[in-house]
């Protein structure tokens, strides 16, 4: 069994203290009292952190209502997650308390529903509390605080609770500053968050490669009624529900489908920290990319439906011509894209995936006339 938690060094031993749990295992670590650390505990997983905003995000899409195009993004953050990794700890707010000589964690701005927690069960996720204070209270009120800068001593805890992020900022800080020292991407929908998933390898360059062209596309039909377009996983996943009832259900199966190409983005990444030598790793990532370059183009290459039975008995649906253009010139481009997309499993994969309904329809049968009022207002 792998070690779920980090082990620190600290300053001194307190007594232990009570831990609030719900939805998930939790666990809390007294940040003001740490000097460093042992293990980060995410050792030999397929690790990530992301935040209480991301879960709400993706939560409101599937149970309504949606208020802001923020809701769009965190949701389709979410399942960037859910799609690539293994494990997630979700960073929650807290602090430390003492009343009357006994001690325990508060949890804060945590107002996630039973979905929230559902949603990130394959994942098998904990719930990470990091305190950098304790505090005195009595009668419900913050009487001092370890932390000299403390802005919450004087109120109470309940109404410290909704604010908390906000109110201490050195806690987004901290939450920021631990997802780059464990080396473990960070999916941050909270803007007082720095989220660091781009550093994620071969994962990051594939979505970041098909959102590209999914946004970009210069034939995307032309708007009516409202001026709107779903990122592509959301879409994806809406177009295999049919509706929001049945989102759950479409987000675990495709993440099961998604097995194969996971296991084949680890490989990948994993190649990036071995012993090749940098050109060996650029000739690797040519060929790599230009399987992710051509997800988009294939999933819309018109030609397909009428070559594709012909040249079928070609491996990767290359004419003799092409195969022998190509020898002698690397660099020339095949018109059609099947030839590189079938490079990568994950290029196969997503291909298909991206057949999606079409925009208005995604839109106009999941979203009520409130919530597309709200995402047309807010959306940037």
């Amino acid at each position: 069994m792998l070690s779920r938690t980090t082990q620190w060094a600290v300053t001194h031993i307190e007594d232990k203290a009570y831990i609030p749990t719900k939805g998930h295992p939790t666990s809390a670590s007294d940040m003001y009292r740490v000097v460093g650390h042992v293990e980060t505990g995410h050792e030999g997983w397929n690790s990530c952190m992301t935040d209480i905003d991301t879960c709400l995000g993706l939560a409101r899409v599937i149970e309504g209502e949606v208020t802001s195009w923020s809701d769009i993004q965190a949701a389709e953050v979410a399942l960037q997650l859910l799609m690539w990794h293994d494990r997630v700890d979700i960073m929650l707010p807290g602090f430390k308390q003492i009343t009357n000589g006994f001690s325990s964690y508060v949890r804060c701005d945590d107002n996630r529903t039973q979905l929230s927690f559902e949603l990130f069960n394959p994942l098998k996720a904990y719930d990470s509390i990091y305190a950098i204070e304790r505090v005195e209270t009595k009668g419900g009120i913050i009487l001092n605080s370890t932390y000299q800068d403390s802005a919450i001593v004087g109120h109470s805890i309940e109404n410290v609770q909704a604010d908390y992020l906000n109110k201490t900022p050195a806690q987004g800080n901290l939450f920021s500053s631990l997802a780059i020292d464990f080396s473990v991407p960070a999916y941050f929908s909270n803007p007082n968050l720095e989220a660091n998933y781009h550093k994620t390898g071969y994962f990051n360059k594939l979505y970041e490669t098909v959102s590209k062209d999914w946004n970009e596309n210069k034939y995307k039909t032309p708007s009516i009624d409202f001026n709107l377009r779903l990122p592509p996983l959301l879409s994806i996943v809406l177009t295999r529900s049919k509706n929001r009832e049945n989102m759950l259900d479409a987000i675990f199966d495709l993440r099961e489908e998604l097995k194969d190409s996971r296991e084949e983005m680890l490989k990948l990444n994993a190649v990036l920290k071995g012993s090749r030598n940098e050109i060996e790793l650029e000739q690797e990532a040519k060929r790599i990319m230009s399987s992710f370059e051509s997800i988009y183009p294939a999933s819309r290459y018109d030609g397909s439906r009428i070559i594709y039975p012909i040249l079928k008995s070609f491996q990767f649906l290359k004419s003799p011509l092409e195969m022998m253009i190509q020898e002698f010139s690397p660099d020339y481009k095949a018109s059609n894209p099947h030839v590189y997309v079938n490079r990568t499993v994950t290029g196969r994969m997503f291909k298909d995936l991206l057949v999606t309904d079409s925009m208005y329809n995604l839109i106009k049968q999941n979203f009520t006339k409130s919530e597309i009022k709200n995402l047309e207002r807010s959306k940037i």
